[in-house]
């Protein structure tokens, strides 16, 4: 069991470094309203796809709601290494 967890934190990690360019692009393009539906057509396809990657894991946002903590932080810090980790 702690084999499998360990491995599959690997795969996590790996997956993670794989989305990070296009989940800051995402960010990058679209800012905080990155969850929301509204822009689609207005981003490059690397944007679009961290946009996805995005509401895939956070979830499809109203404009209303609140954004993540992590997505907001890296919102107003688009260059910031440790918070691209930390996403």
């Amino acid at each position: 069991m702690v084999a499998e967890i360990g491995a599959m934190g690997g795969d996590l990690a790996i997956l993670a470094v794989k989305f990070s360019p296009y989940v800051t692009a995402g960010i990058g393009a679209y800012g905080g309203s990155v969850l929301t539906q509204a822009q689609e057509d207005a981003a490059d396809a690397t944007a679009k796809w961290g946009r996805r990657i995005l509401q895939r894991i956070f979830g499809v946002q109203d404009v209303a709601e609140a954004t993540p903590e992590v997505v907001a932080d890296l919102v107003g810090d688009p260059g910031n290494g440790n918070l691209e980790a930390a996403l």
